[in-house]
């Protein structure tokens, strides 16, 4: 019986190898691909009531390569989880926000290291006015990355909370 078991496994992991050598690989969009210049750890500042806090991110390239996944303030009751996904030759965005709510953004604009994001239509939020992550701006200058996050309350434009990491 136990031969038979480890034969099963076997024939299983050899069938799993053999697909991933059919598979064909990605495209990438170039603008997926500047970003995977995020990939490690960033560690830098926010201000959060008026102070500059300590802050960190971290990204990580999976999926196959087609994604890529940031968490913010890893660790802490504020870590939420940002993925980036090549999608044909966009980029879009799912935010996993602390608050509960998902809200998704396309690339809007690329140009220069700044990369724009912000929501299409109510994706990812139950109403319009619940509050939420609307847009993200991504500065990239070589080992220097500014995150401008924009949140919308009330169907209206609210704070924007900027964090500035260098890559460590």
């Amino acid at each position: 019986m136990k031969l038979n078991a480890i034969v099963a496994i076997i024939g299983v992991a050899l069938s799993f190898q053999a697909l991933a050598h059919e598979m064909p690989a990605p495209k990438l969009s170039k603008d997926f691909q500047a970003l995977k210049a995020l990939i490690g750890t960033w560690t830098g500042t926010t201000k959060m009531e008026g102070k500059d806090q300590p802050a960190t991110v971290t990204y990580e390239l999976t999926s196959g390569g087609t994604a890529i996944a940031e968490k913010l303030m890893p660790g802490t009751p504020h870590e939420m989880l940002t993925v980036y996904a090549n999608r044909g030759d966009k980029v879009e965005v799912t935010h996993f926000c602390a608050v509960g709510n998902q809200p998704q953004m396309a690339l809007k604009k690329a140009s220069g290291g700044v990369y724009e994001f912000e929501m299409e239509g109510m994706k990812g939020i139950n109403d319009k006015n619940e509050m939420h992550m609307h847009a993200i701006k991504l500065t990239l200058a070589g080992d220097k990355l500014k995150q401008e996050w924009t949140n919308y309350n009330k169907g209206k434009k609210g704070e924007v909370a900027v964090f500035e990491f260098a890559k460590k």
